[in-house]
């Protein structure tokens, strides 16, 4: 069950990291627009995302090592900075749409359902993937911890002779 659930975490990933590169690649090519250093805060985002997915991509197998009962390595310390980074921009970004929604221009924010539903998408979507990254991040380091132990014993039966 948890495999599967890491397999939506990445696909929700994919889809938060593609969209925001797909969206200044359609504004500069198909509407024609000028090439401004701000449309580079979304690539980098879209770049961080996929960092995150890969680095998710390969923690997969530790579900299954855990499964298994058998040890397994650490992940790669730069896609699990990355990873953090990324959950961290999420919820920021959501924060920021929620000081801008309803505090910079609440006056004008708010309307019919329609209107509603898509603020909440705006707002809900970052903060919630960034938190189930977060979450997920907590989870590996608390499984590694485990594993840190499991490795310890191992090595002191293999010292008493009572290992393989």
């Amino acid at each position: 069950m948890k495999l599967v659930l890491k397999i939506f975490l990445c696909v929700f990933v994919f889809g938060a990291a593609f969209f925001p590169g797909v969206l200044i690649a359609i504004l500069l090519w198909s509407e024609n627009q000028r090439f401004e250093w701000t449309m580079l805060i979304p690539v980098g985002l879209s770049v961080m995302g996929f960092c995150s997915l890969i680095f998710h991509v390969k923690t997969v197998k530790l579900y299954r090592l855990w499964e298994a009962d058998k040890l397994f390595p650490k992940p790669n310390s730069l896609l699990w900075g990355l990873n953090l980074g990324y959950a961290g921009t999420l919820v920021l970004l959501g924060l920021w749409f929620v000081y801008l929604i309803f505090i910079r221009y609440g006056s004008r924010a708010g309307g019919g359902t329609e209107e509603l539903l898509i603020i909440l998408l705006v707002i809900g979507v970052p903060i919630f993937l960034g938190a189930l990254l977060f979450m997920e991040a907590f989870l590996i380091t608390r499984k590694l911890e485990q594993n840190k132990a499991k490795e310890v014993l191992l090595e002191i039966d293999n010292i008493k002779g009572e290992g393989n």
